[in-house]
């Protein structure tokens, strides 16, 4: 009867012990007989061995002390919930909700660098770019299990000591180990910013890991120089990322194991334009160097980095988790050369639209008057030019370079040949004169108000957190962007704290009369180079020359020597991350300019 209870919910048989054998066997029939048909013939044997046990009773003395009752009552349904099963199915439908349970084990022995390949060696020994920002989930990213999951500690409920001990009730996965390490240990990465995006609402536990847990020696708080720790939508997390590193979200890299739906992340910061690595497994070594290669490849073909790598899985190749990660079909404008230079011929130009296309195979390919090099160059139907090819927002082929071909080199009997984006040739040295009248300079693009403080020449040091101007002197065109740097304001307090006036203020953080965003404003004489401390950028002087505070400025310092606006500006140029090349006419620059690109 008690075996009845425990197993059939709609009835529970509580029996005293019976007077007699035979009134003991009456009871369990009866009870027998409430039981559903389907399960009886299991239950028979375990109720027939309690019916056999009624026999000792037979044989007490005290016969009216026992009482015999067999009640009927329903269960709660809540008692359903409390089935372990049950429970173990809820708690996978919810882990796959939130992104997914990883499947890396606990670490079984101390972690080997030995036994790991790092990637970036290789990669940049190809002479392919590796990301100016590392962005990394925490929770079944860097490490398992979620913190929300730890229940059973006292301080759960405002994430306060105890806090959850690494190794033992939170454990770094080896994959994320290994990335770690990479970072930590490979000087190809001395320059790459290290950033943490996390939405965990037990933020106090989260940081008090970072400092516990260490990769070669360095704790993870001061290996991860960003941690961005709350919860919501994560375009806010790296919208305070770009904010305080400078860098755009094109040069970034995220891991998460979350990739879209209620929970997902890797989705909405793809949306930025970030391009984000699914993990839905942690961190693993595939995905760490897959999605370095990637980065490398979508840079190299100058192609739109917002999308979501996924994890390829067994199954059908065409579904979800596939979808941004097929090859191009065979024969498509895609397939073709996504990461050439080709020689092509102008099919249309309209321009008092300032757009046309180009032949490429039997596909027309579009391109805009932006993309033209040099900028100022004449086209018309027939032209021969040769274009750099890539996607659109949308993921649509267009030319995202057109650079105009002398009469001469299109009669070159390798004219037409093919260069891939490894081994194309390289850009001209500083200075060099491809056309009568054309000079190409080196190129780097600044946004407003800083680019206009640096023309000003009351900008006089430019702070970055990459080399981009390691081991580059000279003169160089500055590029003005097309959006505004997000400091809040601050520039305007440090140039108010010095002495400028609003007047001042407001003239040296705006263009001159005819110039425009997008174009290439001004021509600056970069000079050296060097690593700084925060300490060292608060000195007041270094804030003055940076406009910009301490902990705001990148520790490149790089001194600008002396910059003037172009006699007339020229674009418009779209910009590039980096230091790009763009041919503008001798004339427009300077005299010291000019003087200087002779004598180099």
């Amino acid at each position: 009867c008690q075996l009845a209870s425990r197993h059939y919910p709609k009835r529970v048989v509580a029996c005293a012990a019976p007077p007699t054998r035979a009134r003991a066997r009456q009871q369990l029939a009866s009870a027998t007989h409430s039981i559903s048909s389907a399960r009886r013939s299991a239950l028979t044997p375990d109720l027939q061995r309690y019916s056999c046990s009624a026999s000792a009773l037979d044989r007490s003395s005290d016969h009216s002390s026992w009482r015999t009752q067999v009640m009927h009552r329903r269960r709660p349904f809540w008692h359903l919930c409390t089935h372990p099963l049950l429970l173990a199915l809820l708690l996978l439908v919810g882990v796959e909700a939130m992104g997914g349970g990883v499947l890396q084990q606990r670490p079984q022995s101390p972690f080997d660098p030995t036994k790991v390949k790092p990637v970036a060696p290789k990669l940049v020994a190809e002479g392919k770019q590796l990301p100016a920002v590392i962005v990394f989930d925490l929770d079944n990213t860097l490490w398992t299990p979620e913190l929300y999951t730890l229940r059973h500690l006292s301080g759960y409920q405002s994430a306060s000591p105890p806090n959850p001990r690494p190794g033992i009730d939170v454990w770094l996965l080896d994959g994320a180990h290994a990335a770690l390490h990479e970072l930590a240990s490979c000087k190809e990465w001395e320059c790459t910013v290290i950033a943490a995006a996390s939405r965990t609402n037990r933020g106090g536990w989260a940081r008090a890991l970072l400092a516990e847990i260490e990769v070669d020696g360095r704790s993870l708080d001061s290996l991860i120089m960003h941690k961005e720790i709350y919860t919501g939508d994560k375009k806010a997390h790296f919208s305070t990322i770009r904010a305080k590193t400078g860098i755009d979200y094109d040069q970034m890299l995220f891991f998460d194991d979350a990739a879209d739906g209620k929970y997902g992340n890797c989705a909405s910061v793809a949306g930025l334009g970030v391009l984000s690595a699914h993990c839905p497994d942690g961190l693993t070594n595939d995905v760490w160097r897959r999605a370095l290669e990637t980065y490398a490849a979508l840079h190299a073909a100058s192609e739109p980095k917002g999308k979501v790598l996924r994890v390829r899985r067994q199954g059908n190749p065409r579904s979800k988790e596939h979808r941004d990660v097929l090859p191009p079909k065979a024969g498509s404008v895609a397939a073709a050369t996504p990461q050439t230079e080709q020689l092509v011929k102008v099919v249309k130009f309209l321009s008092d639209r300032d757009f046309g296309f180009v032949r490429v195979g039997t596909s027309d390919v579009y391109f805009h008057r932006s993309a033209l090099r040099p900028a100022s160059a004449t086209l018309r139907v027939g032209s021969q030019v040769l274009v750099t090819l890539g996607r659109d927002s949308r993921a649509r082929m267009e030319c995202k370079s057109v650079q105009v071909v002398p009469n001469n080199a299109a009669s070159t009997p390798d004219a037409d040949t093919r260069r891939t984006a490894g081994s194309a040739a390289t850009p001209a040295s500083c200075g060099s004169k491809n056309q009568a009248g054309m000079v190409e300079l080196p190129v780097f693009s600044m946004n407003m108000p800083f680019a206009g403080l640096v023309a000003h020449e009351h900008k006089t040091i430019e702070s970055r957190n990459g080399t981009v101007f390691k081991g580059r002197r000279g003169v160089h065109l500055l590029h003005v962007g097309r959006r505004t740097y997000p400091d809040g304001g601050k520039h305007k307090v440090i140039m108010a704290k010095h002495g400028a006036s609003a007047e001042q203020i407001e003239r040296l953080t705006s263009l001159p009369s005819g110039f425009a965003r997008g174009q290439l404003v001004a021509v600056v004489d970069i000079g050296e180079t060097t690593l700084s401390t925060e300490s060292e950028r608060a000195q007041p002087d270094v804030e003055r020359a940076c406009v910009a505070y301490a902990a705001d400025s990148g520790r490149y310092l790089t001194a600008v020597r002396r910059a003037e606006w172009l006699l007339q500006p020229v674009g418009p140029v779209p910009g590039r991350p980096g230091v790009f090349s763009a041919q503008v006419p001798v004339d427009c620059l300077p005299s010291w300019a000019k003087e200087a690109i002779s004598t180099s």
